[in-house]
């Protein structure tokens, strides 16, 4: 799933909450290089500090939307234009190409 010169922004969703009752996340947010790679580093706790503690407390999480874009620094201004929205959930029905650049 990766092409030299590409990168990836991604959504997992997490089937339960992680938190406290006054901050509660579902969803995470990133970019990487290579989402497989990226992913297997989630799964074994050298990912996220957030995910790390998903798989600490057994909740189970998945790649709910990505996008391909043209490098990963594309990815990584992508991502960071995205976080500025309060609540990842409304993440989920946007068309992320909207807020692409052109690719430096």
């Amino acid at each position: 799933m990766n092409q030299q010169g590409i990168g990836f922004v991604y959504l997992i969703a997490l089937v339960y909450p992680l938190g406290s009752p006054k901050h509660r996340a579902r969803f995470y947010l990133g970019s990487c290089k290579n989402l497989n790679q990226r992913m297997k580093q989630h799964r074994n706790g050298t990912g996220s500090r957030m995910l790390k503690a998903a798989n600490e407390r057994g909740i189970a999480y998945s790649v709910h939307k990505f996008l391909i874009c043209e490098s990963e620094s594309q990815a990584r201004a992508l991502e960071q234009r995205l976080k500025r929205f309060k609540r990842h959930r409304s993440l989920i029905t946007k068309d992320w190409r909207q807020y692409l650049e052109p690719s430096t």
